[in-house]
C-alpha cells in the first residue's frame, strides 16, 4: 500500500507527505489509510540513513593522496544523495557539518566541491555529473588537482572521515581513518589504506544448534538455550581484499545491551559464522572461535575489540558475528535488535592491502 498524489492528471507515488495544522505544512511520520473499515499504515517517513561510507587512501609518489570513497555491499543504494569526505592535517574530523570540508573542485568532477561526492542526478550544480553506482569506488586526490608546488608536508598524518546522506536528509554514522605522510626521500608503502564499517543485514536469536530463528533482540541464555546472530551479508568478504592481500591493522564491534533482568555486569562471548543471511541455518558447530571480549552494563553501548585470530577469515570467510551463550549467571545478555538500534553488531575494521 502507498500513498498517490495526483500530478498532471497521473497518479504518482507520494515521495514525502505534508499535514497541515494550524496554518503550517509540517512533514507526517506515518499515514494511515481506512481500508475495509480498518486502518493500515500506508505510508512511512524513511528514518534510517545509508551504511556508513568504505574509505581508501594511497600515498603517490610522497606528494598527494588517493581517496576513494563507496558504500559497502555489491549493489547500488538507490536511496544514497551524497558521500562527504572530510579531511584535516591536525586532527580528526568528528560530524558531518563539521570542519574539514574541501571547497575547490578537482579534475574529473568540476562541477561539485572536493568534498561532497554527488550520487543519483543529485547534484544541484549539473545533476548530469553523477556517480552511477555507490557500491563502485570513485576517486578524488588530495590536495585538488595537485602540482609540484602542491605538495603534502611529509612526517606526519592526514586524517579522514566520510559521511553518507540519503534521499530523506538522513546523515550516517561516520568512518574515521588517517594515512602517515613519510618525509621526503623517504619512500611510502606501496600499499592502500582503508576502512569500513560494516551494518548488519538482519539480527535475532536462535535455539539448540541454530533451531527457530526469531528476527530482533538477541537473547544469550542457558535454559532455554538461546545464542544471538548478526547477518552482514557478503559486505565484510567482498570490501577486505578487493585489490590485494589484506592487512588487518584492527577491528572492533559495536553491541547495545538492553535493560534486562541479568546481572550488572553480563560477559559478552564473540564468535563468527560463515551464514549470509537469517534463512541458512548457523549449527553450534558453525560458531568459530567462540572468546569472551569483556563485560558490557545495563543500557550501555560499548565498542569491543575483535580477537587477532578473526583477522585471517576477514576476508574469506566471516558472513556475520554472534553472541554465545554460557553456563554462568553473569553469561545472561540481551543486546538490541535492529529495530531499537540499527548500528549494533556494526564491525568497524581497518586494513592495508599490498599492491
Amino acid at each position: 500500500m502507498g500513498v498517490f498524489i495526483k500530478v498532471n492528471d497521473a497518479w504518482t507515488p507520494a515521495q514525502r507527505v505534508y499535514v497541515k495544522r494550524n496554518g503550517v505544512w509540517r512533514p507526517g511520520e506515518k499515514v494511515f489509510v481506512r481500508e475495509s473499515g480498518t486502518y493500515q499504515l500506508g505510508y512511512e517517513y524513511d528514518k534510517t540513513p545509508s551504511a556508513v561510507p568504505e574509505l581508501s587512501l594511497q600515498i603517490m609518489d610522497n606528494r598527494y593522496i588517493k581517496v576513494g570513497a563507496r558504500l559497502p555491499g555489491n549493489s547500488d543504494d538507490a536511496d544514497l544523495k551524497r558521500v562527504r569526505v572530510l579531511v584535516s592535517r591536525t586532527q580528526m574530523p568528528t560530524a558531518f557539518n563539521g570542519s574539514g570540508f574541501v571547497l575547490d573542485a578537482t579534475n574529473g568532477w568540476p562541477d561539485e566541491p572536493w568534498s561532497d561526492w554527488f550520487f543519483h542526478g543529485t547534484n544541484p550544480v549539473k545533476k548530469s555529473t553523477t556517480r552511477p553506482d555507490s557500491s563502485a569506488f570513485t576517486y578524488k586526490n588530495y590536495p585538488p588537482n595537485p602540482t609540484d608546488s602542491t605538495n603534502l608536508p611529509g612526517g606526519q598524518w592526514y586524517y579522514f572521515a566520510a559521511f553518507s546522506e540519503d534521499m530523506n536528509g538522513n546523515w550516517s554514522a561516520g568512518v574515521f581513518t588517517q594515512v602517515w605522510m613519510p618525509k621526503e626521500g623517504v619512500k611510502a608503502d606501496n600499499v592502500i589504506s582503508k576502512e569500513a564499517n560494516f551494518q548488519a543485514n538482519s539480527a535475532g536469536s536462535v535455539g539448540v544448534d541454530g533451531a527457530s530463528f526469531v528476527s530482533g533482540d538477541l537473547v544469550m541464555r542457558d535454559n532455554p538455550r538461546s545464542n544471538g546472530l548478526w547477518f552482514h551479508g557478503n559486505k565484510i568478504t567482498e570490501a577486505i581484499g578487493e585489490k590485494g592481500t589484506p592487512t588487518i591493522k584492527n577491528a572492533k564491534i559495536r553491541v547495545t545491551r538492553g535493560d534486562d533482568v541479568g546481572e550488572t555486569a553480563a560477559n559478552v562471548r564473540l564468535f563468527w559464522h560463515k551464514s549470509t543471511d537469517s534463512g541458512t541455518r548457523v549449527h553450534d558447530a558453525d560458531q568459530n572461535d567462540i572468546t569472551k571480549i569483556g563485560t558490557i552494563g545495563k543500557g550501555e553501548t560499548k565498542w569491543f575489540d575483535i580477537p587477532g585470530s578473526y583477522f585471517s577469515h576477514f576476508n574469506t570467510e566471516i558472513k556475520g558475528f554472534g553472541l554465545s551463550y554460557g553456563i554462568q549467571s553473569s553469561d545472561y545478555l540481551v543486546a538490541s535488535g535492529l529495530a531499537t538500534d540499527l548500528r549494533c553488531g556494526e564491525v568497524n575494521v581497518v586494513w592495508e592491502e599490498a599492491l
